[in-house]
């Protein structure tokens, strides 16, 4: 969780998680570049973090749309449920 906690302590960083179901990728950022020139930038710093054996990235072209709530049915849920703990 190192590479995870050095992003996130980045300004630009928006989120980092963990996945799963995909091979090659244990972790995904997103995070916000304001040029090409940044984003090369960011790229070989990451590249040459401790860990790091392979970086993929991708850009949000269009935002097609956006939910701002959580469905009911899912909070209801979730409340009978305990905590879940982060992964330390």
């Amino acid at each position: 969780m190192g590479i995870g906690k050095e992003l996130l302590s980045r300004r630009n960083v928006a989120y980092v998680a963990r996945t799963i179901g995909q091979f090659n990728i244990d972790l995904r950022a997103e995070i916000f570049v304001q040029s090409n020139e940044e984003l090369a930038d960011l790229i070989e710093e990451v590249k040459g973090m401790d860990g790091v054996k392979e970086l993929m990235w991708s850009e949000v072209i269009e935002v097609v749309g956006r939910k701002n709530h959580i469905p009911s049915e899912l909070v209801t849920v979730l409340k009978r449920k305990e905590a879940i703990k982060p992964f330390e």
